[in-house]
Protein backbone atom coordinates (compact mmCIF):
# COMPACT_ATOMS: atom_id res chain seq x y z
CA UNK A 1 0.00 0.00 0.00
CA UNK A 2 1.11 3.32 -1.00
CA UNK A 3 1.97 6.23 1.62
CA UNK A 4 -0.39 9.30 1.03
CA UNK A 5 1.12 12.69 1.24
CA UNK A 6 -0.45 15.93 1.43
CA UNK A 7 1.78 17.42 -1.14
CA UNK A 8 -0.04 19.35 -3.74
CA UNK A 9 1.01 18.22 -7.33
CA UNK A 10 2.56 20.82 -9.93
CA UNK A 11 -0.88 19.74 -11.71
CA UNK A 12 -2.68 21.04 -8.41
CA UNK A 13 -0.71 24.27 -8.24
CA UNK A 14 -1.17 24.80 -11.57
CA UNK A 15 -5.03 24.38 -11.34
CA UNK A 16 -4.76 27.06 -7.89
CA UNK A 17 -2.61 29.44 -10.26
CA UNK A 18 -5.01 29.51 -13.01
CA UNK A 19 -8.18 29.69 -10.39
CA UNK A 20 -6.54 32.67 -8.50
CA UNK A 21 -5.29 34.15 -12.10
CA UNK A 22 -9.60 33.92 -12.93
CA UNK A 23 -10.67 35.53 -9.59
CA UNK A 24 -7.86 38.40 -9.85
CA UNK A 25 -9.60 39.10 -13.04
CA UNK A 26 -13.02 39.16 -11.73
CA UNK A 27 -12.45 41.19 -8.64
CA UNK A 28 -10.23 43.67 -10.45
CA UNK A 29 -13.28 43.52 -13.35
CA UNK A 30 -16.03 44.38 -10.68
CA UNK A 31 -13.39 46.57 -8.41
CA UNK A 32 -13.67 44.48 -5.17
CA UNK A 33 -10.82 44.70 -3.12
CA UNK A 34 -10.94 42.17 -0.62
CA UNK A 35 -11.67 39.08 -2.95
CA UNK A 36 -8.46 40.74 -5.30
CA UNK A 37 -6.40 40.24 -2.14
CA UNK A 38 -7.53 36.82 -1.78
CA UNK A 39 -6.76 35.83 -4.88
CA UNK A 40 -3.14 37.71 -5.20
CA UNK A 41 -2.43 35.62 -1.86
CA UNK A 42 -3.58 32.25 -3.28
CA UNK A 43 -1.83 32.98 -6.74
CA UNK A 44 1.56 33.87 -4.72
CA UNK A 45 1.43 30.51 -2.82
CA UNK A 46 1.28 28.95 -6.14
CA UNK A 47 3.81 30.41 -7.78
CA UNK A 48 6.05 30.58 -4.51
CA UNK A 49 5.13 26.58 -4.66
CA UNK A 50 6.36 26.06 -8.66
CA UNK A 51 8.80 28.32 -8.34
CA UNK A 52 10.43 25.89 -5.34
CA UNK A 53 9.71 22.71 -7.50
CA UNK A 54 12.98 20.40 -7.73
CA UNK A 55 14.25 19.53 -11.43
CA UNK A 56 12.20 16.46 -12.22
CA UNK A 57 9.03 18.26 -11.44
CA UNK A 58 9.81 20.93 -13.42
CA UNK A 59 10.57 18.85 -16.58
CA UNK A 60 6.34 17.30 -15.87
CA UNK A 61 4.90 20.78 -16.33
CA UNK A 62 3.19 21.81 -19.56
CA UNK A 63 4.94 24.47 -20.80
CA UNK A 64 1.99 25.70 -23.29
CA UNK A 65 -0.25 25.69 -19.79
CA UNK A 66 2.23 27.76 -18.55
CA UNK A 67 2.13 30.28 -21.43
CA UNK A 68 -1.43 30.51 -21.66
CA UNK A 69 -0.99 31.28 -17.53
CA UNK A 70 1.54 33.89 -18.00
CA UNK A 71 -0.81 35.61 -20.71
CA UNK A 72 -3.30 35.91 -18.43
CA UNK A 73 -1.70 37.37 -15.63
CA UNK A 74 0.20 39.39 -17.79
CA UNK A 75 -3.53 40.60 -19.01
CA UNK A 76 -4.59 40.99 -14.93
CA UNK A 77 -1.35 43.37 -14.80
CA UNK A 78 -2.38 45.77 -17.79
CA UNK A 79 -6.03 46.20 -16.16
CA UNK A 80 -4.44 46.49 -12.35
CA UNK A 81 -2.26 49.44 -14.73
CA UNK A 82 -5.34 50.91 -15.53
CA UNK A 83 -6.99 51.05 -12.34
CA UNK A 84 -3.43 52.47 -10.81
CA UNK A 85 -3.95 55.63 -13.21
CA UNK A 86 -7.60 56.01 -12.65
CA UNK A 87 -7.25 55.95 -8.74
CA UNK A 88 -4.11 58.48 -9.05
CA UNK A 89 -5.86 60.76 -11.27
CA UNK A 90 -9.10 60.76 -9.12
CA UNK A 91 -7.10 61.14 -5.66
CA UNK A 92 -5.25 64.09 -8.17
CA UNK A 93 -8.24 65.87 -8.23
CA UNK A 94 -9.95 65.77 -4.98
CA UNK A 95 -7.03 68.25 -3.66
CA UNK A 96 -5.14 69.97 -5.90
CA UNK A 97 -3.88 73.01 -6.68
CA UNK A 98 -5.40 75.73 -9.29
CA UNK A 99 -4.95 79.14 -10.49
CA UNK A 100 -7.75 81.55 -9.75
CA UNK A 101 -8.36 84.72 -10.43
CA UNK A 102 -8.81 86.65 -7.10
CA UNK A 103 -9.49 90.43 -6.94
CA UNK A 104 -7.64 93.09 -4.41
CA UNK A 105 -9.81 95.64 -2.81
CA UNK A 106 -8.99 98.04 -5.38
CA UNK A 107 -10.78 95.96 -7.94
CA UNK A 108 -7.58 94.67 -9.40
CA UNK A 109 -7.32 91.01 -10.96
CA UNK A 110 -4.06 88.92 -9.47
CA UNK A 111 -3.66 85.42 -9.91
CA UNK A 112 -3.54 82.80 -6.96
CA UNK A 113 -2.38 80.07 -6.18
CA UNK A 114 -5.06 77.95 -4.02
CA UNK A 115 -5.37 74.33 -2.79
CA UNK A 116 -9.10 72.84 -3.50
CA UNK A 117 -9.92 70.17 -1.64
CA UNK A 118 -13.27 68.39 -4.32
CA UNK A 119 -13.84 65.62 -1.86
CA UNK A 120 -14.22 68.00 1.63
CA UNK A 121 -17.39 69.26 2.24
Amino acid sequence: MALMTDKPTTTQWLDQMERAIADEHAALASSQADQLMDAVKRKEQAATALEQLDEAERATLDEERLAQLQAANQANAALMQVAYMHAQWALQQLGRLDNQPTYSADGNSQPATITQYIGTA
